[in-house]
């Protein structure tokens, strides 16, 4: 079952030696209730180089977009969507902690 798909980023402009990354996790938010947002806050702020949130209440990991390596995520009506420019490294250990939390959050098949 896949719980998240993947953009094409061949538009965005890789910095050296990192690449970028689109990610829509299949978190079906619609059905998020007070508990659900507080443990996503939680998972946010546990995941490697939660750098804090933007103006706008955006989360950051790595740094942000002035200067890559940089990761944030944004809820949209698809799903959370993961956004950045990091090594490939950052990116599987990102991505496996966060696939770890998926469970704490109702899904939807994709």
């Amino acid at each position: 079952m896949a719980l998240y798909y993947d953009n094409d980023t061949r538009h965005i402009a890789p910095a050296g030696g990192l690449h970028a990354v689109e990610r829509v996790y299949a978190i079906q938010l619609s059905k998020f209730t007070d508990r659900h947002s507080e443990r996503l806050r939680q998972t946010y702020e546990s995941l490697p180089e939660f750098s804090g949130y933007g103006n706008d209440g955006v989360p950051f990991w790595y740094g942000t977009e002035d200067s890559p390596p940089f990761l944030w995520a944004s809820v949209e009506p698809s799903g959370l969507l993961v956004h950045g420019v990091l090594s490939p490294e950052q990116w599987r250990t990102w991505d496996a902690q966060f696939c770890q939390h998926l469970a704490d959050f109702p899904t939807f098949e994709v």
